[in-house]
């Protein structure tokens, strides 16, 4: 079996001499899905005393020249059980990437003194195998009849088009259709290249471009250029996410008006010691008046 095989969104990796790997690990040959390189890392990771293997991916391209794409992973991968009745582990992720996203991975895949006895580990060699789904956005190229705007951050330029943004913000609709702004570059001095690149890939069909270290700018770009999908993306965004504190979800659903995270906000305040922090809260005093309402009507169902 070749040690290391990528056939076009699949891959299976024969990892050999396991019991030597340490924190840092070893990582695989560069792959390659579409026009983006990656490699894979494997190591023992130490957590609260318990050593498990870890498996993280990595992009692998060229930062410098790689600035105007973003893409979007779904994977599926399977830590093959090599025993001949055992089942294999699968762990499923999704995640945006770009030329200078962080490592993403699974850090507590499967403890490390249980890989042999359970059949992962055969001969000092496991098998990893890796499904990937993949969407995937270059602005870098200007189509003639297709991308007819240009915007223009930290000196990348970022091809699109007119009638996608139009669509969905009415901000760039009261420019380009109503005040036929004719100029084909547009400087944009407000935003980082990340957050931008990201801003502009949710204009794209399923592409879920909301994370946890952008969904604050992207809320407020989407309050700026009148993104109301983008709203209620991140919206979402903020009721599925379980780190997010209540006080900070009740800030985003006072200021932008997100009444299905308010009306969960207000569900989420199930004592009266929950609803008297809040009260004590720096956040609390910069409410709206019908927020601090509801917030206050609601302590009366607990006496």
């Amino acid at each position: 079996m070749n040690p290391f095989v990528s056939n076009g969104n699949k891959l299976k990796w024969k990892f050999e001499n396991v019991k030597e790997l340490d924190e840092n690990g070893r990582f695989s040959d560069k792959f390659e899905i579409r026009p983006t390189k990656w490699k894979i890392n494997v190591r023992k990771n130490m957590e609260n005393d318990v050593k498990y293997l870890a498996v993280f991916f990595y992009y692998a391209g060229d930062n410098a020249n790689e600035k105007q794409w973003i893409c979007q992973t779904n994977r599926t991968m399977k830590l093959i059980n090599q025993s001949e009745n055992g089942k294999d582990v699968f762990a499923t992720s999704s995640m945006c990437y770009s030329n200078n996203s962080d490592t993403w991975g699974y850090p507590k895949l499967y403890k490390w003194d249980d890989l042999m006895k359970d059949g992962y580990m055969k001969n000092d060699s496991i098998i990893i195998d890796v499904d990937f789904s993949f969407k995937y956005y270059d602005f870098s190229k200007n189509i003639p009849n297709l991308t007819d705007i240009t915007f223009k951050v930290e000196d990348i330029e970022f091809h699109t088009s007119k009638a996608v943004l139009c669509m969905q913000s009415e901000y760039f609709y009261d420019l380009f259709i109503n005040k036929k702004h004719e100029e084909t570059v547009i400087e944009i001095e407000d935003v980082n290249l990340d957050d931008f690149r990201f801003f502009l890939a949710s204009f794209y069909p399923l592409f879920e471009s909301v994370e946890d270290k952008n969904y604050g700018k992207l809320i407020e770009l989407a309050e700026k250029y009148k993104v109301p999908t983008l709203h209620k993306n991140c919206e979402q965004y903020l009721l599925k996410d379980v780190k997010i504190s209540l006080e900070k979800k009740l800030e985003y659903a006072d200021k932008y008006d997100y009444y299905d995270l308010m009306k969960h906000c207000i569900q989420s305040l199930d004592n009266a010691q929950k609803i008297k922090n809040i009260q004590k809260s720096v956040e609390f005093h910069n409410f709206k008046e019908s927020t601090k309402l509801m917030i206050m009507t609601r302590i009366l169902d607990f006496y």
